[in-house]
């Protein structure tokens, strides 16, 4: 029986360079190639490169030649700017292809991957790669890999899903032997045993790179291959399905209940499939019977269930969300206290995580009632077991609880610091991420012909980090700070003078290239926001704020407020000063109130403005 391998290489030239400044005398890449064709007397080079190489056609020394071409490609990708990202997914894509076309030359055939990684962040090609393991898996390819500079549980995962073997090596001086012993033959026969690992099947956050407890993120091709789900709609966007069931996952409101029914009323009569609704994170009453008032679409509907998934992680690891956009107004308008006995839910999910159950403490009368519901669930329900698998919440000993009423009238005033400033300006979603107008952060002239594009600036950053909470002032002071620190890290390197320095500095390069790239795009964001800052109607605002602060006045009109509504200036900022006024001066004067109401309508042309 014939067998195929195939060998990837990590060809980056600074995981190399700090490579070859530890173990300067070894002939890492013979010693690789060596290995490889060892087993096989009768190894063969692939007559079609997968990239573009001279070759001569004389006689080839396999390992020889291999090794000038993987030193040609590694002085080619030196690149002092910024660090080369990981592209396996290309060379495994090849590998599989090429392997299936084997495997119809040569039936029965066997096949593998030996990857040889020198990478520690494979998180930029993470969904990719995991869909082209379990393609690989359904080829019948094993994945092999050794990792030269740490475990990434990525290739950890590959090995699990194929069969294959993952080590990793302390000592490159084994790097041969180990290919000879665990990745050239069966691992089941493998000549040396390694102690068992449990596989962590955690996802890699692309921000920081760690490994993810909650929110693990599953691509469509993930779902297809192991869940059979044929294909994704938005409720949007209604389409004929062939597929046995139809699965919904919907938020418990009616704005879902009524995009079901439009989908179903557009579903082709000939689709036979079976309909399925699940509410996140519960079912209720009312909007059951919702669905019974529309007979044709109540008669296609298979199951209805409750979906308990009450808490949502965002890219920001210190941040969740039950994700209840509709909780304020049924609970400050409509005075729904169902929405409380969800939060208490939503709590005790949470608090079953733990170790052992934490101190409470609570703000406002809501908080304290949604502690007592608690509680009471606890109370009632046995504590179960908890496994073995670690949680980063376990060891939580305190839990605070407070009500957004307690205090209304922080959020109406505007932010200092340059984390707030740039949330006011521009909005910092739950990904960590900002967009400014692509003009603005330019020093080119805007282009009015052309549609208005926008830079994304991501936030989770170790710069950004030092600049959150200075004032907008502080911070060209602080970039100043980090400026220096660079330009001494850049003449520290001109007098290195030994390998052991040059290697401390290969290892800090890749955070000195992205702390300098970070640097140059939050100087340009500094100076947008002191840009913005510099505008009438923005100073017109805080004045307008600290002159209400200073002197609350509830009978009396304040010049700003009127003039910036006649001017039909931007109506959220101006809402938020009336609403200041109102809670300072422990509420508005008739007269005073339905002046500004008077004039949102007219200016504005809103018909209806509810005030509570």
């Amino acid at each position: 029986m014939s067998s195929f391998t195939s060998v990837i290489v990590d060809c980056d030239s600074t995981n190399w360079g700090m490579l070859i400044s530890k173990y300067p005398e070894t002939n890492v890449l013979e010693d690789i190639f060596s290995a490889v064709i060892a087993l096989s007397g009768g190894a063969k080079l692939a007559n079609k490169k997968f990239l573009e190489v001279e070759t001569d056609k004389t006689a080839l020394d396999f390992a020889k030649s291999l090794e000038i071409f993987l030193r040609k490609k590694l002085e080619e990708n030196v690149n002092y700017e910024e660090p080369a990202s990981s592209q396996y997914s290309g060379a495994i894509s090849l590998s599989i292809c090429a392997f299936n076309k084997y495997s119809k030359q040569y039936p029965n055939s066997s096949g593998s991957i030996i990857i040889i990684n020198l990478a520690q962040n494979l998180s930029n090609e993470h969904s990719t790669l995991m869909n082209l393991f379990f393609a690989a898996k359904h080829s019948s390819l094993v994945v092999n890999s050794v990792s030269l500079n740490g475990n990434v549980p990525i290739l950890q995962q590959a090995s699990d899903i194929t069969g294959g073997t993952n080590v990793v090596l302390d000592n490159i001086k084994k790097l041969a032997q180990t290919i000879l012993s665990e990745c050239l033959i069966v691992s089941k026969t493998s000549l040396f045993s390694h102690p068992q690992q449990d596989i962590d099947y955690r996802a890699v956050c692309h921000c920081h790179n760690k490994l993810l407890s909650i929110g693990w993120i599953v691509t469509p091709n993930l779902l297809s291959q192991n869940l059979n789900v044929g294909k994704n709609y938005s409720l949007n966007n209604p389409g004929y399905s062939n597929a046995a069931n139809l699965v919904f996952l919907l938020y418990a409101t009616q704005t879902s209940i009524e995009l079901v029914k439009s989908w179903l009323r557009k579903l082709d009569d000939r689709c036979q499939c079976s309909v399925h609704l699940f509410f996140i994170p519960e079912k209720t009453y009312t909007l059951t019977e919702r669905l019974k008032d529309d007979k044709s679409v109540w008669d296609k509907i298979c199951t209805i269930k409750s979906l308990p998934v009450n808490w949502f992680p965002s890219e920001q690891s210190s941040l969740i969300s039950m994700d209840l956009p509709q909780l304020p107004p049924q609970l400050f308008i409509n005075g729904d206290w169902n929405f409380l006995f969800q939060c208490a839910k939503a709590l005790k999910q949470l608090v079953d995580q733990f170790n052992r159950l934490p101190n409470f403490y609570s703000k406002g009368k809501w908080s304290l009632r949604i502690l007592e519901i608690m509680k009471k669930q606890i109370e009632s329900t046995p504590k179960k077991a908890l496994d073995s698998t670690k949680n980063e919440f376990r060891n939580i000993s305190d839990v605070v609880l407070i009500d957004r009423w307690i205090d209304p009238l922080t959020p109406m005033l505007r932010q200092s610091t340059f984390g707030g400033v740039c949330d006011e300006l521009f909005g910092i979603d739950s990904r960590g991420i900002i967009k400014i107008p692509a003009e603005e952060s330019s020093d080119d002239k805007p282009d009015k012909s052309k549609k208005e594009e926008f830079e994304e600036i991501q936030l989770n950053d170790q710069v950004y980090e030092q600049l959150q909470d200075l004032s907008v002032g502080g911070v060209a002071l602080k970039l100043r700070e980090i400026v220096d620190e660079l330009k001494g890290e850049e003449l520290q390197r001109k007098s290195l003078d030994s390998v052991a320095q040059y290697k401390n500095f290969i290892a800090k390069l890749p955070n000195v290239v992205v702390k300098r790239k970070s640097t140059g795009i939050f100087m340009r964001l500094a100076g947008v926001v002191q840009q913005r800052e510099s505008d009438d109607f923005y100073r017109g605002l805080l004045r307008c704020e600290q002159e209400i602060m200073r002197n609350p006045q509830h009978d009396k009109i304040h010049p700003f407020i009127e003039n910036s509504l006649i001017e039909m200036r931007e109506i959220n900022s101006i809402l938020r000063l009336i609403i200041l006024q109102s809670l300072i001066s422990n509420g508005l004067k008739s007269s005073v109130l339905q002046t500004y109401t008077k004039l949102i309508v007219q200016v504005n042309e809103f018909f209806e403005i509810f005030l509570r």
